[in-house]
């Protein structure tokens, strides 16, 4: 079979391919497949959902779709960095742990042994010792724990008139043996 051109045709014919080649680097999917360093298929971001270029390669995350449009996500194929959430079982009885943590500082702070330096009060002392001394310590210039230095370092001190540099956290010695007496506190909770 022969095929005769004119000029026009030959014109029309290298007008498509340099479209279809300019289209190539510019639409995600149309002729090449880009490979990452390892060779694996690169992922791109198109209509904020993540496609995967190539209608049979597996793609990720629940609401991802293929550069062709079909959703390929099954369960199970989330990313396994991909942070789960808990049931909303789990968070009712988080919120309940939180609510009996609130009530036992308050208990605390009312017997005069709970003086916590941040806000919300940390949990580690109140867990480990049944009392919180940071916020006197700090007042004095010492040490407080690491839950209350977590604090200040995130922006959470209540103290007035302190400053981030001058509050050090306790000695490693006294440290440990608070994480021992906390242990202990729990074990005796599990074995109940």
């Amino acid at each position: 079979m022969r095929i005769h051109c004119g000029k026009a045709a030959v014109l029309v014919v290298g007008a498509t391919v340099t479209s279809l080649a300019v289209m190539a680097f510019a639409v995600p999917g149309s002729l090449a497949k880009p490979k990452d360093q390892k060779g694996k298929i690169a992922t791109l971001v198109a209509d904020d959902k993540k496609c995967v270029q190539g209608c049979n390669t597996r793609c990720s995350g629940e609401d991802s779709l293929c550069c062709c449009g079909k959703s390929q996500a099954k369960k199970g194929d989330e990313p396994k960095d991909k942070m789960k959430m808990a049931s909303p079982e789990a968070m009712a009885k988080g919120m309940t742990a939180r609510k009996a943590i609130i009530e036992h500082q308050k208990a605390l702070t009312g017997e005069g042994i709970y003086g916590c330096c941040i806000k919300p009060g940390c949990t580690f002392c109140s867990t480990s010792t049944d009392m919180c001394p940071c916020a006197a310590n700090l007042r004095k210039g010492g040490p407080v724990c690491a839950e209350c230095w977590g604090g200040w370092h995130a922006g959470k001190g209540r103290l007035t008139g302190v400053k981030l540099e001058s509050v050090e956290l306790l000695p490693k010695e006294k440290l440990k043996m608070m994480y021992d007496m906390r242990s202990k506190n729990f074990e005796k909770v599990e074995q109940k």
